[in-house]
């Protein structure tokens, strides 16, 4: 059984995702790319503590994150 940090993080990121495809993106392709840069430990390769409480959180926190990266 999932925990509930587990649940929150998975909902958060079937949003997203579910975002994604509604505003007609290729989420294959997004898919890929998402996994190359956890793959390469890449600058968004970063997870705070605590762990989010809600799916609205964890979306927020990862935007706030993702905007707040280095550009290369």
């Amino acid at each position: 059984m999932a925990t509930q940090s587990e649940m929150v993080l998975e909902q958060a990121i079937l949003a997203m995702l579910g975002a994604c495809i509604d505003l007609g993106y290729d989420v294959d392709k997004l898919a890929k790319k998402a996994q190359v840069l956890v793959m390469d430990n890449s600058k968004y390769n970063y997870v705070e503590q605590p762990l989010p409480s809600t799916p609205h959180e964890a979306i927020e926190r990862a935007l706030s994150t993702v905007k707040s990266a280095p550009r290369i």
